[in-house]
């Protein structure tokens, strides 16, 4: 039986559970996810566990912290003074910002804490830092 490799398309379920087992993404019971084996749309972690399936097989991948959305990094934890911010813009905790950098490219920040005089925001991806457990099935390889 044919087994997936790099190259090509493939149409899979999946659902993504944190160490709690609270999901955090699924494509179970709808329509399969389709990638081409290669293409960076997959975190590599799963796409290399993927590759050697067979349409109908299933299987459970664990993906540490680094082989998923990588350790949380500190630096990217920042204290900005409430001016650096429009006059007219309310800023609270739990808020995902836009922030466009210095060198024109666009963050997108999540707003932790708030004071009187300062916001910190957090750039890293939301599961940084986390193990992520997806049960993964092969619907087709085309």
């Amino acid at each position: 039986m044919r087994q997936v490799t790099n190259g090509d398309t493939v149409h899979i379920y999946y659902t993504g559970r944190l160490e709690d087992g609270s999901v955090f993404e699924s494509v179970a019971g709808g329509d399969p996810f389709e990638f081409k084996v290669g293409d960076g749309s997959l975190l590599p972690g799963l796409e290399a566990a993927i590759i050697g399936m067979q349409a109908g097989e299933s299987k459970q991948v664990v993906l540490s912290p680094e082989e998923g959305h990588g350790p949380v990094r500190e630096d990217l934890i920042v204290t900005l003074e409430r001016g650096a911010f429009p006059g007219h813009m309310t800023v609270r905790a739990g808020q995902v910002l836009q922030i466009t950098q210095r060198d024109g490219s666009q963050l997108y920040v999540n707003v932790v804490t708030t004071t009187d005089t300062t916001v910190t925001v957090d750039g890293n991806p939301p599961l940084a830092g986390q193990a992520l457990m997806f049960e993964v099935e092969v619907v087709s390889i085309l």
